[in-house]
């Protein structure tokens, strides 16, 4: 049914991408915190692995649904087949660039699936690709998985879309709603800190960017009587998500 009411598009494939880049861990991060290096910029103390002889092999894998990987949905308005070597590089580049897109959910739900209402038609009428990135969800895997996922998942993408799925990344927007929202903000906040690609703009939708539940905001008064997402509900996708030794703000 969803697919029968959105727009066209010749290209919604899904591919899985390793862990290849210094890895956002709870106990680094509360090391950052006591250490009063939270948030010190640093020149960028990695290095990309260069697969581009890698190419024919990598090909092969990442389309193998793979747990261990990120999971990143690729949605082009032009004609994309890689896997079968039928791929147009010379039409992605035809392109304005990408979208580099978090779902929202609550860090508990949803999916690069069920944001594809919108997303189709941002690919088509942007004539941009549209790379969705899926999380690790809590509460099976609360923060910073999810974050380190989009970080991986965003350094793959800087350095191997070109040369590797032939999607040129010369202007990246990051785009998130509601939890992707705060996860474009982390994101964005650690490129710049870690002196890597920093994107080139941001679109965030009634994002949550601050979880601390015990301050009032405006937002959590509205919530009051919410139908659709009380304060109630809030309250358990931020316990589930926020580690009770970590800083919700």
């Amino acid at each position: 049914v969803l697919k029968a009411n959105l727009p066209s598009l010749t290209c919604d494939k899904k591919i899985y991408v390793p862990r290849l880049f210094p890895l956002v861990t709870k106990d680094g991060l509360l090391k950052e915190y006591s250490d009063g290096h939270v948030h010190k910029v640093k020149v960028n103390t990695f290095e990309a692995p260069n697969l581009l002889s890698e190419r024919e092999e990598i090909l092969k894998t990442i389309f193998q649904k793979d747990a261990n990987r990120v999971k990143i949905r690729v949605l082009s308005p032009n004609p994309w087949d890689i896997k079968s070597q039928k791929s147009n590089p010379k039409k992605q580049n035809d392109t304005n660039g990408v979208v580099i897109h978090i779902h929202g959910g609550g860090f508990v739900g949803m999916s690069s699936s069920s944001h594809r209402n919108y997303l189709y038609r941002w690919a088509k009428a942007l004539n941009m690709v549209v790379f969705s990135i899926d999380y690790r969800l809590a509460p099976e895997s609360p923060y910073p998985a999810g974050l380190d996922d989009v970080w991986q998942a965003y350094n793959w993408l800087v350095n191997y879309s070109e040369t590797i799925l032939g999607i040129p990344t010369n202007k990246i927007v990051l785009a998130g709603d509601s939890a992707g929202g705060n996860y474009i903000a982390s994101l964005a906040l650690k490129t710049i800190k870690e002196g890597v690609r920093v994107p080139d703009g941001l679109y965030l939708c009634y994002p949550a960017l601050n979880l601390h539940m015990q301050r009032v905001f405006p937002s959590y008064l509205l919530a009051l009587e919410d139908k659709l997402l009380p304060y109630s509900l809030l309250k358990l996708c931020v316990k589930a998500y926020v580690p009770a030794d970590c800083r919700a703000d």
